[in-house]
């Protein structure tokens, strides 16, 4: 690991901490206490400035630390307990902290995530390290070091453009991997390319992560060989069959994620339904609004393509030509399209919880291969629902 990166990571883990100091909000000053430690970061103030529960702005100093802290105050209570050497009346948690060295300018920037798997990029590409994107000729590098998914920009960019196109490389390595990388960011500002010391840095909570046994792609399929066999996995193992994606196609998916809000939309809410801890209703139905936003948006990109009479076809039609327009769908396809109306009126009396399983995972797997297909993928993914069910007739899809 480099300097760059054992010097950040130092610092992260000893900016875990209880910082006592002064916090001024508005034109009053008042004694306060930060406490970092990740997701559970909160600010603490004495005396009552009238807060109320919402967002606010603080400039906190002590000896160690200044910074500008934004906060949700939710706690403003005049017999609040003492702590320390004063009175808590108000207090809330940390939505992010920018130090007093962060500077609008342009810079390089690398944003560390904790990651709950650290075999991420190995498991997605077929080789642990570094991960070359290029996002609106933006050049990217994505790492794993330790705990962390690390994100940096190659080339000095504005800070606005640089969260936002991290947040469309997290979106999509998220949908290729299971793993939705958030809950906090830290973010350390070089003003020069090659600068070796820390300059500004950067703390923001962000939403839950979500992690998922579903993915689309494996080049491993020991893997799967508890549901297609010892045999069948050594022979695809030795024919090479299965493949892992490359850097131009997660860049492709990256990148029309970044420029399409419909596809940011449609990606971040199936990554966040995909999440192993929902249940199968919140799946079910918001695989189903994934499928809507993504067959508006195959109908304004094929437009030329599909009949006039689009608009006056049934809700199957309409999916079949706007989904057909980038590779053809299978009668069980559609007739798992032919559900969406059950869950959009709720008319689910009559499923039980086997069949919204079956449902769900022909969802996901109907999702990947269009999305792998628009993004000029070649090769398998795996069927979810056959591989459990019915592997010997169909375990993997061939893409196109």
């Amino acid at each position: 690991m480099g300097d760059h990166y054992e010097n950040e990571v130092a610092f992260l883990v000893g900016l875990d901490g209880t910082y006592h100091g002064i916090a001024r909000y508005k034109e009053k000053e008042v004694s306060a206490v930060l406490e970092l430690s990740g997701k559970s970061s909160q600010i603490k103030v004495s005396d009552s400035i009238e807060l109320r529960p919402a967002d606010h702005h603080f400039t906190f100093e002590s000896d160690q630390l200044s910074a500008e802290v934004a906060a949700r105050i939710s706690i403003n209570d005049h017999s609040a307990q003492t702590n320390e050497s004063f009175r808590i009346v108000s207090s809330g948690p940390i939505d992010s902290l920018v130090s007093n060295r962060w500077r609008r300018a342009k810079s390089i920037f690398r944003s560390y995530l904790k990651a709950s798997n650290k075999k991420i990029l190995y498991e997605l590409c077929g080789r642990p390290g570094l991960l070359k994107l290029e996002i609106t000729k933006v050049p990217i590098s994505i790492r794993q070091i330790d705990k962390y998914l690390v994100v940096e920009n190659d080339l000095e960019i504005e800070f606005d453009l640089f969260s936002e196109i991290c947040y469309s490389t997290l979106v999509a390595l998220g949908f290729l991997s299971g793993h939705f990388v958030q809950d906090e960011s830290y973010t350390f500002q070089q003003l020069k390319k090659g600068d070796k010391k820390i300059s500004g840095y950067r703390y923001e909570r962000l939403r839950r992560s979500s992690v998922s046994i579903y993915h689309p792609v494996t080049a491993n399929p020991f893997g799967y060989e508890g549901f297609i066999g010892k045999d069948v996995a050594e022979k695809l193992y030795s024919d090479k069959t299965l493949k892992n994606l490359n850097a131009k196609q997660i860049s492709k998916l990256a990148e029309l994620i970044h420029l399409n809000p419909q596809i940011q939309y449609a990606i971040v809410l199936f990554n966040e339904a995909n999440d192993n801890d929902l249940s199968l209703l919140v799946k079910n139905n918001s695989f189903f609004v994934v499928l809507e936003v993504l067959r508006k948006y195959f109908h304004s990109a094929f437009k030329h393509k599909l009949p006039k009479e689009y608009s006056q076809k049934v809700n199957v039609d309409k999916f079949k030509l706007a989904f057909e327009c980038i590779t053809p769908a299978t009668e069980e396809e559609l007739l798992m399209l032919a559900k969406r109306n059950l869950f959009m009126h709720g008319d689910i009396k009559n499923l039980d919880g086997t069949e919204m399983v079956s449902i769900m995972q022909k969802q996901i797997t109907f999702i990947y291969k269009y999305i792998l297909a628009y993004i000029e993928f070649k090769g398998y993914i795996i069927d979810h629902f056959s591989i459990r069910n019915n592997p010997s007739l169909r375990s993997f899809i061939k893409i196109p």
